[in-house]
């Protein structure tokens, strides 16, 4: 999340589209991401990661 909010304080990549993928479904995860800058937080199961 540190990354995120990184790209985010830079001018230049403010509209950036941050996506942040994550095994975790977690509220507090998904809060922190979003809080961060990401724009979405999408989970990934591990049968979707064999893919």
């Amino acid at each position: 999340m540190e990354l995120i909010a990184h790209i985010r304080s830079l001018e230049k990549y403010q509209t950036l589209p941050v996506l942040m993928l994550a095994t975790l479904e977690s509220d507090d995860e998904k809060q922190g991401a979003l809080t961060a800058g990401a724009n979405a937080y999408l989970v990934i199961t591990p049968s979707e990661q064999r893919r």
